[in-house]
């Protein structure tokens, strides 16, 4: 595998080198092609012959110029000297000047603009792919920095140095567009100046003074090229102390200097199955998690940290000493691979900058980006303030026995984050409420049987029953006729029988207005028939109360708040077992409201119905608030990699957060088809995903 790594790595320097070349080559052509026309601009009857034709295109002939101009800024790859010297000749050194200043500006404008509306959300991603890793990251610094308005016109006024990706990355930095378009236009004025005054030379036919200035430019030119990175290196010392920011705000960038082992210790553990299943004492959750965590607490202690087996139910590896401990929680565990793969689930296939496999995204990259994390703080001999443990967890897709297992031998940390949720920082989680509600029945009435669902957290498509014909009034057989015409619903006869099936749209329980609830769907249709039968009034009782609602407003729970928005009940599950007909229930209801409560307002409806309620179970919700000072360290690490705001959001689904005793928050992640089929992450997200929590792995270690 690192053979594959590196033969791609030569393969991308020869694609480069190739470029590089290629670029060179139609410079020296067109240098050749088309300096001895330069050079007749110098015979005044040509020059003058130039200028009218360009005369006969009136203020056409300016825009044209102005034109060309502009193509050079967005292109960026071609130099805008030839472009500088070109209006020199055709309009003089001031005329020029500021024909050029305008075209600059209008480059300006629309680079500006366009990547603002874009790239919006995406633009580090962008950036990084157009112009390389490397080069974006060197200027990482301004994004962060309190004296931007001088770094930029110091870049913008010394020749050499990357304006091409200066102006790119403009708007994602703190530099407003006024100043902006002010700084890099005016900064140039010396470099610009220089170069139409030696094409206005060039036209006076002042050979000896356009040569001298093209030299000294050009050598000025080779310097800043050659020392640009000294130059962003000088910059990011100085403005960094004189601003007071730390010089290490950029702490993780280090994460890159492991990006080969990173990937083949990701493909390696992928290549795991690890599957959560019963298991057996030693190996509670099977032989594929066991694995799986031997694989990365053995990676930890050849890195060398401790590394802790906790009896097999989930491990950690620490760094650091300390009474307090800071986590960060990763799982090992898996779903089911499914089938119809394109690559083999569990093969961690490397392809295209791409790793595919089961669990690739959710959630070991996590696991082991953590460790080279962690590894980036001992190789720069930083000692954190306190502990810091990277946990790896062995059944967090079937429900989290695990960490109550951890935190069965462990205390609570005093801050932590679980990168499982996606950026920026999720700092809310509903609290997350299954109940079922029942009551007796029998089936010699009209409905003969009703079922749909298995999972109590998903929307569920289809819901089928059965009726009794002959029981059914001449008015309901009507009804059935006159719906057996539409889309939702599929009726069928079969002797004294009546086939139905209500269709509606899949969906996850967190957000059921999303999708179309099946049995609410079918609750339309049963809860119209007459007769006090048992499951007639249970239909009847959903039809009323529930139908096709999402936040419970007709059951009296419709509870919100400003944190985590409203309520929502969904309906996953309509069975008829023992003799009971059993409606299960998931509800994600707000921060700020208890379990207790939406309970009790159930209950008051439930009982006037003569419903059982039964099979509570409630998650507490998670809320960490968002000026707890420890978000403020991670939302500055994901301002520093990325220039973007990290704020704190609230979700409906579940992480291991909430069991955290409200000291985590969820924070990141990456990847592709999570749970689906084709799972996948490309490096290069990969490796940011790894800067941004190496960063706040980094914030976090060194807060006081």
């Amino acid at each position: 595998m690192s053979n594959q790594i590196k033969n791609t790595s030569q393969i991308k320097k020869v694609l480069k080198i190739s470029a590089l070349t290629l670029t060179a080559a139609v410079l020296l052509y067109v240098t050749i092609r088309f300096m001895p026309w330069f050079i007749s601009l110098g015979n005044e009857q040509t020059r003058n012959e130039f200028l009218d034709y360009l005369d006969s295109f009136g203020i056409f002939g300016v825009l044209i110029m102005l034109g060309i101009q502009l193509v050079q800024v967005v292109v960026a790859v071609f130099p805008g000297e030839p472009v500088e010297v070109l209006f020199g000749v055709l309009y003089g050194t001031f005329g020029g000047l500021l024909l050029c200043m305008l075209g600059l500006l209008f480059g300006y404008f629309v680079i500006y603009f366009s990547m603002k509306k874009l790239c919006a959300g995406t633009a580090t991603k962008k950036l990084q792919e157009k112009f390389g890793d490397k080069n974006y990251r060197a200027l990482a610094f301004l994004r962060n920095s309190r004296n931007i308005k001088l770094i930029y016109f110091i870049l913008y006024f010394i020749p050499g140095t990357p304006k091409d990706l200066l102006t790119y990355i403009a708007p994602i930095t703190p530099i407003k567009p006024s100043e902006f378009f002010l700084i890099a236009t005016f900064a140039r004025i010396p470099t610009i100046i220089t170069s139409t005054y030696a094409g206005d030379s060039l036209m006076e036919g002042e050979f000896r003074s356009a040569l001298l200035v093209f030299a000294i430019t050009g050598v000025l030119g080779i310097l800043g090229i050659i020392f640009n990175k000294q130059i962003l290196s000088l910059l990011k010392k100085i403005f960094h102390r004189s601003s007071g920011e730390e010089t290490d705000m950029n702490f993780g960038e280090k994460i890159y200097a492991y990006r080969d082992e990173i990937v083949e210790n990701l493909s390696n553990i992928v290549k795991i199955k690890s599957v959560s299943v019963a298991g057996a004492d030693g190996k509670p959750f099977g032989e594929g998690p066991y694995n799986a965590l031997q694989y990365a607490l053995n990676l930890a202690r050849n890195l060398g940290f401790k590394a802790v087996d906790l009896d097999g139910y989930i491990g950690y590896a620490e760094y650091g000493e300390g009474d307090e401990y800071i986590a960060v929680i990763s799982h090992l565990d898996v779903v089911p691979e499914g089938d119809g793969w394109s690559y083999p689930p569990y093969g961690g296939v490397i392809e295209n900058g791409k790793i595919y496999g089961r669990g690739v995204s959710d959630n070991k990259c996590a696991a082991i980006l953590g460790l080279y994390a962690l590894k980036s703080l001992v190789d720069s001999g930083i000692v954190p303030n306190r502990r810091f443990r990277i946990i790896f967890g062995c059944s967090e897709e079937i429900g989290m026995e695990d960490l109550a297992y951890y935190f069965s031998k462990e205390p609570y940390p005093v801050f932590g984050f679980t990168p499982d949720s996606g950026y920026p920082i999720v700092n809310a989680e509903k609290g997350i409420l299954s109940l079922w509600f029942s009551d007796h029945y029998d089936a010699t009435g009209k409905i003969i049987s009703v079922d749909s669902g298995s999972a109590l957290n998903i929307v569920p498509k289809y819901c089928t029953a059965v009726l009794n014909a002959s029981l059914l009034t001449e008015n309901e057989r009507k009804m059935l006729d006159d719906i057996s015409s539409g889309d939702k619903y599929i009726v069928t006869c079969d002797d004294d029988r009546i086939n139905i099936t209500a269709t509606g749209e899949y969906s996850h329980g967190a957000s059921p207005e999303n999708g179309i609830n099946a049995i609410g769907l079918m609750s339309l249709l049963l809860g119209a028939l007459s007769g006090d039968e048992p499951l007639v009034k249970f239909m009847r009782f959903i039809k009323q109360n529930i139908g096709m609602e999402y936040h419970a407003q007709t059951l009296g729970a419709a509870f919100e708040d400003e944190i985590s928005g409203k309520l929502t009940f969904n309906m996953g599950a309509l069975h008829l077992e023992e003799g009971k007909i059993k409606l299960g229930i998931n509800i994600r209801y707000p921060v700020t409201v208890k379990g207790e409560d939406v309970i009790a307002a159930l209950q008051k409806v439930a009982a006037a119905n003569n419903i059982i309620i039964e099979g509570i179970d409630d998650s507490k919700p998670l809320h960490v608030p968002a000026d707890t000072p420890w978000i403020a360290h991670l939302s500055n690490a994901y301002l520093a990699i990325t220039g973007e705001e990290a704020k704190t959001i609230a979700i409906g689904g579940g992480t291991y957060s909430r069991y955290t005793n409200n000291t985590c928050v969820g924070f990141g992640g990456t990847g592709a088809n999570c749970h689906n089929i084709d799972e996948y992450v490309e490096i290069d997200d990969l490796m940011r995903h790894g800067s941004i929590m190496t960063q706040a792995i980094y914030n976090l270690a060194t807060a006081e």
